[in-house]
């Protein structure tokens, strides 16, 4: 069943910079990505390039490497992976999940990933965008279910020889439209591994809609501050989720000061991951996990002066095209909200 027609912006880029809190909001600025993983087979492993600790199997500990938006290519070249670190630019993450190597023991993976806000299907655009790197005999079928039961088949993800998918850590967008099969929203996607033989290997950064919401000036959707944090348009110091930046979100960001959760850090506090008995093996596997600190705001897994300046540099904020609910500027200047704080 289609549903409205979309309002919205087609896009095909990798989003970074990102203003709310955690990468597993169900939307970040405007665009639905993956949640959770719910389901994987036992061969599923990140590809094991600079970044994170890397090679290793997917397991309970660590399924967040295909979670949220695009993030393995850091330098924003268009690889997964830098070999070299250069001056200013991060080496890029490790963050994919998929399958390489050939024979009975490597056949017929396959992931699923669910959305906490699912997926619509929309009359005049494509439904689902992938983001991913191959070899070039590689391929893949994609799947959706609005039940996690039943899933239908969207159709495959194919290598080239010549072009992309293909070219091992060459990052490439596909797409997908759910044609009107179901009768309501899409809430999880399965990949499943078709091919297992040389140059097969399939490496998946992202699963998302190939949409992402837009505001429109007359109209203005969302209506809400409630909305625009839903939606991942709200700025990082908005702490208190009331869309203007002032005193209350600085007492919310005094609570967090000198707090760090930095995983390879001996020094940082005990997180939620250690009731579990685990953590992830770096700070971005702690934000793409949703357990970074919120005031955390540069992504560093410490709350130090480098987030109190952005702070300050939001201050006073607000998202004047994107709000519309009554929330007005303040007038007080930078310099007088460095003296607030």
């Amino acid at each position: 069943m289609k549903s409205r027609t979309a309002r919205m912006l087609f896009v095909g880029v990798c989003i970074l910079g990102l203003n709310q809190a955690s990468l597993r909001a169900a939307y970040v600025e405007g665009q639905n990505w993956a949640d959770r993983v719910v389901e994987h087979t036992s061969r599923i492993q990140r590809f094991g390039q600079p970044g994170c600790a890397g090679g290793q199997f997917m397991d309970p500990n660590n399924r967040w490497w295909i979670l949220g938006p695009p993030d393995c290519d850091v330098d924003g070249d268009g690889n997964a992976w830098s070999v070299q670190e250069t001056e200013g630019v991060a080496v890029d993450r490790d963050a994919v999940a998929g399958w390489k190597g050939g024979g009975a023991l490597n056949q017929d993976q396959e992931l699923v990933v669910a959305f906490d806000v699912g997926l619509e299907d929309y009359l005049d655009s494509t439904d689902l965008v992938i983001r991913l790197y191959s070899g070039y005999q590689a391929s893949a079928s994609v799947w959706a279910s609005v039940d996690g039961n039943d899933f239908t088949q969207l159709g495959a993800i194919v290598g080239k020889d010549d072009g992309l998918p293909g070219i091992p850590g060459k990052l490439v967008d596909v797409y997908f439209d759910f044609g009107g099969r179901f009768d309501d929203v899409i809430r999880y996607v399965k990949l499943h591994r078709n091919a297992n033989g040389p140059d097969t290997g399939m490496f998946f950064d992202a699963i998302g809609s190939a949409l992402v919401v837009v505001p429109e000036a007359c109209d203005c959707e969302p209506n809400s501050c409630a909305q625009i944090h839903d939606y991942g348009w709200n700025l990082s110091s908005d702490l208190v989720a009331d869309c203007c930046i002032d005193e209350q979100d600085y007492e919310v960001f005094h609570s967090y000061f000198g707090l760090c959760n930095d995983p390879e850090d001996p020094n940082c506090g005990a997180t939620d991951f250690d009731a579990l008995g685990y953590r992830p093996s770096c700070c971005h596997g702690m934000w793409q996990s949703g357990l970074g600190l919120p005031a955390d705001f540069n992504h560093d897994c410490r709350v130090d002066f480098y987030d109190l300046q952005i702070m300050v540099d939001q201050w006073p904020g607000y998202k004047e095209s994107r709000t519309c609910h009554g929330c007005e500027p303040s007038e007080a200047s930078n310099d007088e909200a460095q003296n607030a704080l």
